[in-house]
């Protein structure tokens, strides 16, 4: 980690933990660790078993630095990484996973630190709810206009969108984006038997100040506005980014996210996530919460850094078709969990998210899933 980066994370640490004032922010970023290099494991899963507003918030943002691994190295996202399985598949074949690791690093360090200076300036924005349909017409737009075939890509929109409609209504959500963008990805690299090379041990990650401030743009985006994931504001905000620009982007906008659904029990006045729920049991200040959520992004970023070659270059070691096959058996066994019709939306989406790879388009276009019924949640 470079001198920058380096400085932040410790000044980060050091102003949230005085802020703050609670040691246990530290343990929730190391628990945060395991949740987020397992695939299918949540933070909202131990949330009912947890106490300990510093610990859950250090939880929460750890584990979206984390998250990224299986997502790039496996195809194996959560709900909040689910994009980026798109260009960290590319860089992974170029041997370069720890590089595209490291950038979704520097992305939620220098987003994360930018959104939460930026909290005293954001309480009007959860009272403009106007913006977020104007900014997801707009998404949709550049999608159906750049599409490489627009008879396919409409195609794929109007199913994908019928699929999330009511995916949402069954709260079926998670096993249709892990078909879209998880299981399709692990099913067509077997068909295809891609060659993955050894892993590189460097990667020079960069990221610009135009990417941090898209990616606190886009997690506020989400943290403020109903229905709006970080995979659909980093949609909105960087449409047509290359595959290094794009993670940067997603891995702030995941952060921010973290840490923006916990602020809003300040700023609007409603939770936006479980980890937000479960904070705001406790009543929290304002100040704690800005506290407790820098200090949580200095440390996990600097554990992320530190441990990112060691965990991407162990994959060199592994089979990855062998680790493919015990990915995509942990996804469905996960989603196994909620029934028949969890089930039946994980396949639905495999086979459209297959169908997008076998006709050559962007799999990007797969987020017409929440993009549309989000749009006509604001509109209807």
């Amino acid at each position: 980690m470079k001198g920058e980066a380096r400085a932040l994370c410790i000044a980060a640490a050091a102003l949230g933990l005085a802020l703050a004032q609670d040691a246990s922010v530290v343990i929730g970023c190391i628990a945060g660790i395991v949740t987020g290099l397992v695939p299918g494991l949540h933070p909202n899963t131990f949330l009912p078993f947890l106490t300990g507003r510093g610990f859950i918030i250090g939880l929460a943002v750890s584990h979206s630095f984390f998250s990224f691994i299986p997502a790039i190295m496996l195809g194996a996202p959560d709900e909040a990484s689910s994009l980026s399985v798109l260009p960290g598949h590319k860089l992974l074949l170029r041997g370069k996973a720890l590089e595209a690791f490291r950038i979704t690093i520097l992305g939620g360090l220098f987003a994360g630190t930018a959104a939460v200076a930026a909290v005293p300036f954001l309480g009007f924005a959860g009272k403009m709810p106007f913006l977020a349909p104007i900014v997801l017409v707009f998404t949709l737009g550049v999608m159906a206009y750049t599409a490489k075939s627009k008879a396919k890509t409409i195609a794929i929109m109007a199913a994908s969108a019928a699929i999330g409609h009511a995916a949402l209504a069954g709260n079926a959500l998670p096993a249709m984006l892990a078909g879209f963008f998880g299981t399709s990805t692990i099913l067509y690299s077997l068909a295809t038997a891609p060659s993955i090379p050894p892993q590189l041990p460097h990667g020079d990650a960069t990221i610009t100040n135009r990417q941090a401030g898209l990616a606190a743009a886009a997690g506020w985006l989400a943290g403020l506005f109903p229905a709006v994931s970080p995979s659909v504001a980093a949609m909105a905000v960087c449409p047509r980014m290359r595959p290094r620009e794009f993670l940067a982007v997603l891995g702030g906008t995941n952060t921010v996210y973290a840490i923006a659904a916990v602020l809003a029990i300040q700023l609007i006045g409603r939770p936006r996530s479980g980890a937000a729920i479960a904070v705001a049991a406790e009543r929290p200040s304002l100040l704690f919460i800005a506290g407790a959520s820098l200090a949580a992004i200095g440390i996990s970023a600097w554990l992320a850094w530190q441990l990112s070659k060691t965990i991407v270059l162990a994959f060199n070691k592994v089979n990855h078709r062998v680790a493919s096959i015990l990915a995509l058996g942990v996804v469905i066994a996960l989603t196994a969990l909620g029934g028949v019709t969890a089930l039946a939306f994980l396949a639905a989406s495999t086979v459209v998210g297959l169908l997008c790879l076998v006709w050559g388009q962007k799999r990007s276009t797969c987020m017409a899933s929440l993009l549309i019924p989000v749009l006509l949640y604001f509109v209807l």
